[in-house]
């Protein structure tokens, strides 16, 4: 249906005026054209043939064979055809015989090639042959025009048709027969096409399926790797977890064990020196005195008719001192009660009328003790030579902590006794019981036999063995741990490698294998002292080792034992590690020391274990200065004439416990007279010839910084100031040259003044941290007093008193500004002025204590005592207002409102 010329209906197609007459234009042309070419027409019978399908060319519609015949009203006209929006003219095929004689001789498009216009993305593999449809009649509508006559003859015209159709069909099988070679070749081709096609797509599919399967593999091992990880970190906590609680299960067991010990020890010497049954019962009559009643008969020597009647409790043990816990160490002046022997039961003599004259007699009364006889000696602190259970490893630390707040030169008297030598408290030696002691004479003058006891076999006696020093001195070298750490210092040291210098190495393995050889080996008491001297040789060996070698945190643990030691084994510290040199030579223990601060503890110095060395090298120095004896103190004399030691012990840049440690070392050593002149930079006598000693090691200007330095502000910067005026403090004790040359410095009287006045602003100013604070207040005004005694006795020590106002006009200004109104606000509010009511009683009431010396330095300090009136008069609430004249009101106004705030530069010489 779409196939024919019926689709165009004249009621669908509209033509306007300018397209017909385009048309007719067109027509009129094409007329002109054939009417020029057309042969002479033959008026021939057209031959029948069956009709043909019409088909679609390039250039539009072409009729099927036989479609058309020869009209009279068509044969002369063009074929228009319509496509798109256009029109397409085509010549009639019946016209002549060169137009349709071979009208499907066309080249027709191939069906290997389809018209990209048409068809641009026809499928390869579609292509069919080309199928020649049945020639149909045509039934168009140009059947219904007129034709022409058919009176002309038919015959030749048949022929000649039939040659035609003849040879375009043999014409369109020879094409098809070529178009199909070529849709052959094509299909070969495809199929070659296809097959290149499947082969390279399994190949990239190939290669990106091994690909994806070792990336899968290798997701899958990560996968499998980090849950493994996982699985294992889980394990290693657990396992941690493990080892901790089984730490502190085995922790708490030793614990128990050692207390469970502990109780079994001391059971065990209960036990031993319980007393009988018989004699416990007793106790109650103890204190009654066993003295025998005398004999009625007088001149008569029947000892067995007349024998004494004696009270029960003279049988009786005497009553022994209640057992103290190991910790509650007995005072060294309290001597306990003599340890007498403690009788049996009398026993029944064999024959009657005899006694034995060579058994021990009765125990002394106690109103006889004194003057008849020798009491038995036991030593005081014979209870604390037993060696004590194992120390765990958290308590070998020192625990005595020495307190600095009253020193004096006699201070090694009142130690701990566990800290005392052996040799200070050695025992009398037993005396001999008198056996006629016990006897009393009657009224004639005989003498009335005591009654006498068999001597027992084993007596309850209280005797204790000496301690065993070097056992302890075993037990803390071999089981010392360092707080913080978790290995034994002995095998810290073991374990540290000295590098590869081989003198060094030597010097280390001998000196370690000097102290476990000395410590393993048993020897008797008196080779107590040559152990020591081993060992002590072998610390320096091994502290010089490794301050040459840089191992910092090795020797800080091995500083921290030896102060453990030098803290519990009597004489070690100062004996011997002092006394490894000549006395006229320095100390090499010293030497080292000096070497470790300048060295390792400078304030530009940030190494890792830089604080912890600091702290455990002054521990150590601490516990030597605190054991130091009178004879041994002078060889701390080039310690501290050592400029650049003192100067990086007392730099301000330290930390402040860094500083509290120093200032309380220098503070121990200040006690010591023979130290004075070190401390103040005075050549010794006999040493005046060497330049070394003239170089002043600026203690006194360093001690007046920490007065002045107001940066820190605490409990810790009141402890340093404190050890700051107590060292000025002992070193006022010395002689006269001591003396002079302590107040001659021109900051010591300006530090003094600047203090107390940043002590007592904040009071009578009322500031609210200190209100809020009654702890810190309780802290202040003690300071406060002992900054005006201090200053009351320097400068009123000596007659005549000592010019004070020179001394602090003379004063360096950048530090000192108004140092002269400070003195006076300072001083005249604690001699005028009211204490605020806010302060509680005992502080106000040491306040108050203060005005008399404050008073006398106050007047000491102005030029003219007629100045303290108008002083007086600001303070004074009674007092009239126009009494304080405006200058000198204004003046202290100004100097109260000053801030000063510069450092502290001395100029040390």
């Amino acid at each position: 249906m779409y196939n024919s010329d019926d689709y165009f209906n004249d009621d669908d197609l509209i033509i306007d005026e300018e397209t017909a007459a385009a048309l007719e234009e067109t027509e009129r042309r094409h007329t002109a054209t054939q009417a020029q070419a057309q042969p002479p027409l033959q008026h021939v019978q057209p031959v029948v043939n069956p009709v043909t399908k019409r088909q679609r060319t390039e250039n539009g519609w072409s009729p099927g064979f036989g479609a058309r015949t020869e009209s009279f009203g068509d044969y002369d006209l063009p074929e228009i055809t319509v496509q798109g929006n256009g029109y397409t003219i085509a010549n009639s095929s019946g016209r002549s015989s060169n137009v349709y004689q071979e009208p499907d001789i066309r080249q027709p498009t191939p069906a290997g090639q389809p018209n990209v216009r048409q068809e641009p993305r026809r499928n390869m593999g579609s292509l069919q042959p080309v199928q020649v449809a049945p020639a149909l009649p045509y039934n168009g509508q140009r059947n219904q025009y007129p034709r022409r006559p058919q009176h002309a003859p038919v015959q030749p015209i048949s022929r000649s048709t039939s040659r035609n159709t003849s040879s375009a069909t043999h014409a369109l099988e020879e094409q098809i027969r070529q178009l199909r070679g070529q849709l052959e070749q094509l299909r070969e081709s495809n199929a070659k096409i296809q097959l290149d096609y499947n082969t390279a797509i399994e190949a990239r599919l190939s290669k990106e399926g091994e690909v994806t399967v070792l990336r899968k593999t290798i997701e899958k091992n990560s996968q499998n790797h980090a849950n493994e990880l996982a699985k294992l970190k889980t394990a290693k906590e657990d396992t941690d977890a493990e080892i901790v609680r089984a730490q502190r299960s085995h922790k708490e067991e030793m614990e128990r064990l050692k207390t469970q010990y502990l109780f079994k020890q001391q059971e065990l010497e209960a036990a031993f020196r319980k007393p009988p049954v018989s004699v416990r019962a007793k106790k109650i009559m103890q204190d009654l005195p066993a003295t025998p009643q005398p004999s009625s008969s007088r001149g008569t020597w029947n000892i067995v008719s007349n024998r004494p009647l004696f009270n029960a409790d003279v049988q009786q043990t005497p009553l022994r001192l209640s057992q103290k816990p190991a910790h509650e160490f007995p005072r060294p002046l309290s001597p306990r009660k003599p340890v007498v022997k403690s009788p049996e039961k009398a026993k029944k003599p064999m024959l009657p009328g005899f006694q034995n004259s060579f058994a021990t007699s009765t125990p002394f009364p106690q109103n006889q003790q004194r003057g008849k006889g020798k009491a038995k000696e036991v030593d005081p602190f014979a209870r604390l030579t037993q060696p004590p259970p194992t120390i765990d490893p958290a308590l070998s630390q020192p625990l005595f902590q020495p307190v600095f707040s009253g020193f004096h030169p006699g201070a090694e008297e009142i130690l701990d006794p566990v800290l005392a030598s052996p040799e200070r408290f050695k025992s009398s030696p037993l005396p001999i019981d008198d056996v006629f002691m016990g006897g009393s004479q009657d009224d004639s003058g005989g003498v009335v036999m005591s009654p006498v006891e068999d001597a027992p076999e084993d007596e309850d006696v209280d005797v204790m063995e000496p301690t065993d020093w070097k056992t302890e001195l075993s037990r803390l070298m071999l089981s010392h741990v360092r707080p913080g750490s978790d290995q034994l210092t002995l095998q810290i040291l073991l374990t540290t490698e000295v590098g590869d210098d081989a003198e060094s190495q030597r010097l280390y393995a001998n000196a370690c294998g000097a102290i476990i050889n000395s410590l393993s080996f048993s020897m008797s008491v008196k080779d107590y002292e040559l152990t020591l001297d081993i060992v002590s040789s072998a610390c320096i060996t091994i502290i010089t080792v490794l301050s040459e070698k840089q191992l910092v945190y090795p020797l800080a643990s091995f500083l921290n034992l030896l102060a453990l030691v030098v803290y519990y084994i009597p004489k070690f510290g100062v004996t011997y590690l002092l006394g490894q040199s000549d006395a006229d030579k320095p100390s090499l223990i010293l030497h080292n020391i000096s070497n470790l601060i300048t060295s390792y503890l400078t304030p530009t110095n940030t190494g890792e274990y830089k604080e912890m060395l600091g702290t455990e090298l002054l521990s150590f120095l601490e516990s030597m200065c605190f054991h130091l004896g009178k004879d041994d103190a002078s060889r701390f004399t080039g310690f501290l004439r050592h400029k650049e030691t003192m100067t990086v012990l007392l730099s301000l840049q330290q930390s402040l416990p860094f500083l509290q440690q120093a200032a309380r070392i220098l503070v121990l050593l200040s006690t010591y007279p023979v130290l004075s002149r070190a401390l103040l930079s005075i050549p010794n006598p006999q040493d005046n010839d060497r330049h070394d000693l003239m170089q002043r090691n600026g203690l006194i200007e360093r001690m007046c910084s920490f007065l002045v330095d107001h940066s820190r502000e605490g409990y810790g910067s009141l402890q340093l100031k404190e050890y700051a005026m107590t060292f000025f403090g002992q070193l006022s004790l010395g002689n006269d040259e001591i003396y002079h040359s302590l107040v001659s410095s021109i900051v010591l009287f300006a530090s003094l003044v600047y203090h107390l006045h940043h002590l007592t602003t904040p009071i009578w100013e009322e500031h609210q941290d200190l209100i809020k604070s009654p702890q810190l207040c309780r802290s202040i005004v003690p300071q406060i007093s002992q900054c005006v005694y201090l200053f009351h006795k320097l400068v009123f020590d000596e007659e005549p008193a000592l010019e004070l106002l020179p001394r602090l006009q003379h004063a360096p200004q950048r530090p000192f500004n108004s140092i002269i109104e400070m003195a006076v606000i300072s001083l005249g509010r604690l001699t005028h002025a009211e204490v605020p009511e806010w302060i509680d009683a005992d502080m106000r009431n040491k306040l108050r204590e203060l005005k008399t010396p404050a008073g006398d330095i106050f007047v000491h300090v102005l030029s003219n005592p007629a100045e303290a009136e108008p002083v007086h008069a600001i303070y004074d609430i009674n007092a009239p207002k126009n009494s304080v004249p405006e200058p000198m009101e204004q003046e202290l106004a100004d100097a109260d409102d000053e801030m000063i705030g510069d450092e502290l530069d001395f100029d040390v010489v």
